[in-house]
């Protein structure tokens, strides 16, 4: 039970990452299936597989830089500047998936919760 528990709890947080690019100085996110496929992708490559992927919206193609965090329209050559957005719970779920071990865990975690929410702040202010 224990197993299913964990294995739900790490799809739906796979679920909460959300991709946007950037069009004219503001961030917009993708289509659902599109920002799902770049998803996918960027799992893979997190786990060792290529970091680029192909992906159709309409008639445009694009190739998905995940290590710069660009696409590319295949047709134009216009790239964009990406960006993978985690919601809090994401992280929370997968802080809770790991168990504690040693004494340092729990402060290396809120220490990290830290780093995490400075980050997300910087990047609103630098969009």
């Amino acid at each position: 039970a224990e197993v299913q528990r964990l294995a739900a709890t790490r799809g739906a947080a796979r679920r909460a990452a959300t991709w946007l690019f950037e069009q004219g100085g503001d961030w917009s996110p993708f289509p659902r299936g599109f920002g799902d496929h770049v998803e996918e992708a960027y799992r893979q490559w997190r786990a060792g597989s290529v970091p680029r992927c192909r992906v159709q919206a309409g008639s445009y193609v694009y190739e998905i830089d995940l290590e710069r965090m660009e696409q590319r329209n295949e047709g134009t050559g216009k790239v964009r500047r990406l960006r993978r957005e985690e919601e809090e719970a994401q992280r929370a779920a997968d802080r809770a998936a790991v168990p504690s071990q040693h004494p340092d865990v729990e402060q290396l975690r809120s220490a990290l919760a830290e780093k995490e929410r400075a980050v997300g702040r910087l990047e609103r202010t630098s969009a």
